[in-house]
């Protein structure tokens, strides 16, 4: 019996980046990478003061146009009672932006989850940009093992689907995983090109996270002690000197 080796990283079926929702200053970040969240848990808030301070100057503009706008309507004054009304409005949308952001300035997580990467411990109090990506966010259900398997060895793996995961923290333990999804194309990396493999661990895997590596064993057909020793370079000949 002969099997593929192989290179694999543990990813999930859903993940997601908690981004800034507008510039300003972060004011708390409550995870940090590896804790568990629950759908709308808090994980960061931005400093609300400056918004605050606008929506008051927002309200305060509203109310002066109002009463101006009052004032040149009693008047007969139509130019100035254009004016005001456009200047409320404008003061209008402002309190509405302003208000808009305040709604945002708690982010929550979106479902149930692990805290993949970010850690904006250190910065509470710096300026974030808006759409910068804070934090990542996995969920734990539907993790599967990404197999990259080199392009040279595609045709050898065999219709079973089978494949066994040795984990880089549990050298000592093999796991049962099924192919059930290959890359219909290639793609480039630094080791050179490669397929992508979809696997799923058969046994009951609770303590996988995202981001975790091993090596895996993909099932081939048998192969005689002979081939298995002179295939590789009997290949690379073929391809050296092909006319």
């Amino acid at each position: 019996p002969y099997s593929v080796d192989a290179t694999f990283q543990v990813r999930a079926d859903t993940m997601a980046f908690v981004s800034a929702p507008f510039e300003g200053y972060l004011a708390e970040a409550r995870v940090r990478p590896g804790d568990i969240v629950e759908k709308g848990q808090v994980v960061l808030t931005f400093e609300e003061e400056d918004l605050r301070i606008e929506e008051a100057e927002a309200l305060a503009e509203i109310q002066r146009y109002q009463a101006e706008a009052e004032l040149a309507e009693a008047e007969g004054n139509l130019s100035d009672l254009r004016v005001s009304r456009a200047l409320r409005q404008q003061a209008e949308a402002r309190l509405a932006l302003a208000r808009h952001r305040l709604n945002r300035a708690v982010l929550r997580s979106p479902f149930d989850g692990v805290v993949v990467q970010g850690d904006f411990r250190d910065r509470v109090g710096a300026r974030i940009n808006q759409g910068d990506q804070l934090l990542l966010i996995s969920e734990l259900e539907g993790l599967y093992a990404d197999i990259r398997l080199p392009e040279r060895d595609i045709d050898l793996i065999d219709d079973s689907g089978k494949a066994r995961l040795v984990f880089a923290s549990r050298p000592d333990v093999e796991f049962a995983a099924d192919v059930e999804v290959i890359s219909p194309a290639a793609y480039p990396d630094e080791e050179g090109t490669a397929f992508s493999l979809r696997a799923r661990v058969v046994e009951d895997a609770d303590w996988l996270r995202p981001g975790m590596t091993g090596v895996a064993r993909v099932n081939s057909d048998d192969r005689t002690l002979l081939w298995r020793a002179t295939h590789r370079i009997i290949d690379f000949i073929r391809l050296k000197f092909w006319i």
